[in-house]
C-alpha cells in the first residue's frame, strides 16, 4: 500500500521521513499532531504547599538511551536539596556513567521504585520540580508526554534547552530564561532562587500554565476534524 497517512507526534517531519524510509514504509502524506499534550485532558492538580521533594524524575531508562543526561540533571545536587529517580532504575549503569562522563565525586539521588501509571501524577506533585529530558533522536524532533504530565501536576517544569532548541513548550514568555536549563548547576542556583523567595514558585506555576495554554475542546476537535 502506498496511501497511507502517518499522523506523528513528533514534530520534525523531516526526521520522520528518515525513519519511515529507513522501514520501507511507503507514506503518502505525514501529519504532526500534538499527542504529547494529551495529560492535559485530566483535571490539574492543586498546588501541593509542601511538597517532600525538592527534585524528581519519574520514568524508566529508556533503554539506556537517557542515561547521561540523566546523570547530567539528577546528580550532583548538595545535601540541602533532596534529589529523587523513581521508576525502573539500573543504579550501577547510573553510577558507571557518572564516573565515566562527569565526575566520581558526584553525589547520586534517592532512588524510589515505579508507581502505577494513574498514580504518576500524584507522585509528581510532591516534588518540587523536574528536569524534562528525552532520547537523543528526541532533540529538536519530539517532545516528551512527561513534560505536561508534570506542568499538569503543578510542578515547576525546567526544560533541558537542547531538548527544546526551537522553545515550542513556553515560548518567548517571560520564565522562558528561568524554564530552560544547560545543566545540574543551572537547576542548582534557579532552583534554591525559587525555594527563598516567597511567592515565586506559585507565580512560575501559575505563568507556566498559562504559557501551555490548552484548550481541551479545541485540541479533541482538532484531532477529530484531521482524522475526518
Amino acid at each position: 500500500r502506498e496511501d497511507i497517512t502517518y499522523i506523528s507526534q513528533p514534530y520534525n517531519l523531516a526526521e520522520v521521513k528518515k525513519l519511515q524510509e529507513k522501514a520501507g514504509i511507503k507514506i503518502a502524506r505525514t501529519i504532526h499532531y500534538p499527542f504529547e499534550k494529551f495529560p492535559c485532558l485530566r483535571d490539574i492538580i492543586p498546588v501541593k504547599e509542601n511538597p517532600s521533594l525538592d527534585l524528581a524524575y519519574g520514568g524508566t531508562m529508556r533503554g539506556n538511551k537517557r542515561k547521561k543526561k540523566m546523570v547530567k540533571f539528577y546528580f550532583g545536587y548538595p545535601s540541602d536539596l533532596r534529589v529523587q529517580m523513581f521508576g525502573k532504575m539500573n543504579e550501577e549503569i547510573l553510577r558507571k556513567t557518572a564516573d565515566k562522563h562527569f565526575s566520581k565525586d558526584l553525589t547520586p539521588p534517592e532512588y524510589s521504585g515505579p508507581v502505577d501509571y494513574s498514580e504518576f501524577m500524584n507522585k509528581m506533585n510532591d516534588c518540587v520540580s523536574h528536569v524534562v529530558i528525552g532520547d537523543p533522536w528526541y532533540e529538536g524532533n519530539d517532545m516528551p508526554q512527561r513534560c505536561y504530565e508534570s506542568i499538569w501536576s503543578n510542578v515547576i517544569t525546567f526544560i533541558d534547552d537542547e531538548l527544546d532548541p526551537q522553545r515550542r513548550v513556553y515560548g518567548d514568555c517571560k520564565i522562558s530564561k528561568i524554564l530552560y536549563v544547560k545543566d545540574q548547576k543551572d537547576v542548582e542556583q534557579k532552583l534554591k532562587r525559587i525555594l527563598s523567595k516567597e511567592g515565586l514558585r506559585e507565580k512560575i506555576l501559575e505563568l507556566q500554565f498559562n504559557a501551555v495554554n490548552f484548550n481541551a475542546k479545541s485540541y479533541c476537535t482538532d484531532f477529530v476534524s484531521l482524522l475526518k
